[in-house]
């Protein structure tokens, strides 16, 4: 069983499923697909009619999922160690500088507290891996009620935004 947060809201039946193969035969709808099928097949997948997302690892170039940024409903940051802080700005900059629309999931080991620092970089959705790191990430993000730093969501850090 999944346990997905998006949103902020615990979702139960989620459709997109992580597909890990790198044949582009026969893919399913609601696939999220590595960084290498895009490369080798993204032209061919924008056309398609089924909806596909990403994932991508530490070591993928996101870049090369650029070009298909309006063909991906999603693109799931798939965490290999939660010491590694590259997937929280590759997902700042699909934010901020590519103005990436769609959701940005983490997928893989990050941590529940990571999840307030995670949204500021535009993640908008958790899978996490037990029901107790999905409670315990619900919970964490009720206890930062202010962030002195600017972020995806807040352009002006908290010294600007003062009215005293």
């Amino acid at each position: 069983m999944q346990h997905l947060i998006k949103d902020g809201q615990i979702i139960k039946d989620d459709p997109w499923q992580l597909f890990e193969s790198t044949d582009a035969q026969g893919l399913p709808g609601n696939a999220l697909l590595p960084v290498r099928i895009w490369t080798d097949f993204g032209h061919e997948l924008a056309e398609s009619s089924l909806p596909f997302g990403a994932y991508v690892c530490e070591d993928d170039d996101y870049t090369e999922l650029l070009p298909f940024l309006a063909n991906l409903q999603i693109i799931a940051f798939k965490f290999g160690k939660f010491a590694d802080g590259r997937l929280f700005t590759f997902a700042r900059l699909l934010r901020m500088q590519y103005k990436y629309e769609g959701e940005i999931r983490a997928i893989g080991d990050f941590l529940p507290d990571q999840v307030n620092f995670l949204q500021r970089c535009g993640f908008t959705a958790f899978c996490c891996r037990t029901e107790n790191e999905m409670q315990t990430a619900l919970s964490v993000k009720d206890h930062f009620t202010e962030q002195y730093q600017s972020d995806t969501r807040l352009a002006e850090p908290l010294f600007r935004r003062r009215t005293v």
